[in-house]
């Protein structure tokens, strides 16, 4: 894999008072951005968002402390992007998990200032060796993060390709809440999920509490997603455009202990909440044809 010049980037595309890349640990390279409405960092390794917190407000996304921060490797925590595939791979089973986007160095294609004020980073990955030996396509990816009052991601997948190619897709957001049990979510009432816990297809009926291993795939749903903050009387609210599925997970105490990533304890402090398109809502992308996912995240009252 390539190295990220720091020095290079900061001359081509920093922002005085607001966008610096910096080198964490010596390893990975971070987006530092700061203006009048937030607070964020960016991952150029995976282009994962790995922190946003609106001024006077609380942080809105979790990164596990003992989540390994080094190239090449999955981060736990903040918004990855699960690409080309979601889950395992259905064929090779030695595949990465959740794809190869997650794990590989992207390229900065532009940073800039809007009129509103808000900063908004563009990411780009395209075929490489690397990405060959999973998947045999010629493709384009781009991520914009928008960071003002709200966070927007957009994920576009551009084919470059000779021939139709299925993607499944997820901006797979850890949401930090204080304790699990407490919150609700609601937006997916009466809406049929596959339960991944125990292998059964499933309606949601009202509101969804988190009091054991939960992991539901959320089939054919566009609807807006609300996360209940009892002891901060607010709400997380998490609207999407092109995304068909919604996953709600969280590993709970047996599984989290098993994960070093997790541990059984701070598994009571996350809750994702995922803008996707997986299972049979998988995407058909034919040549010089494209598309986007995006999921903007705020809280409310």
């Amino acid at each position: 894999m390539s190295q990220i010049d720091v020095e290079k980037l900061n001359r081509k595309f920093g922002i005085a008072n607001h966008l610096r890349f910096v080198k964490k640990l010596g390893e990975l390279t971070i987006a530092e951005i700061q203006n009048e409405f937030a607070q964020a960092k960016i991952s150029i390794n995976g282009a994962q968002v790995l922190h946003f917190q609106p001024a006077n407000g609380e942080k809105m996304l979790w990164l596990s402390p003992k989540s390994e921060l080094k190239p090449g490797r999955p981060i736990r925590g903040g918004i990855p992007v699960c690409w080309p595939w979601f889950g395992p791979h259905s064929e090779q089973p030695d595949f990465p998990l959740h794809g190869f986007a997650r794990l590989m160095p992207w390229e900065v294609v532009s940073a800039h200032k809007n009129d509103r004020g808000e900063i908004q980073l563009v990411l780009d990955l395209q075929q490489n060796d690397d990405s060959l030996k999973y998947w045999p396509y010629q493709f384009r990816l781009v991520l914009t993060v928008t960071i003002g009052k709200e966070l927007t991601v957009e994920l576009t997948t551009f084919s470059n390709d000779n021939k139709d190619f299925v993607i499944s897709e997820a901006l797979h957001s850890y949401f930090f809440v204080k304790q699990v049990d407490k919150i609700t979510i609601d937006g997916l009432d009466l809406v049929a999920y596959w339960d991944k816990v125990d292998a059964t297809d499933k309606f949601q009926d009202g509101l969804l509490k988190i009091t054991e291993e939960t992991d539901h795939v959320y089939q054919n749903t566009t609807a807006s997603c609300f996360i209940t903050l009892p002891e901060s009387n607010r709400r997380i609210q998490i609207d999407k455009d092109g995304s068909h599925t919604t996953v709600i997970w969280n590993p709970w105490r047996e599984k989290a202990a098993q994960m070093p990533d997790i541990g059984e304890s701070v598994y009571q402090e996350m809750i994702c909440v995922e803008t996707a398109n997986a299972f049979q809502n998988k995407i058909q992308i034919a040549p010089g044809e494209s598309h986007r996912m995006k999921t903007v995240i705020r809280f409310v009252k």
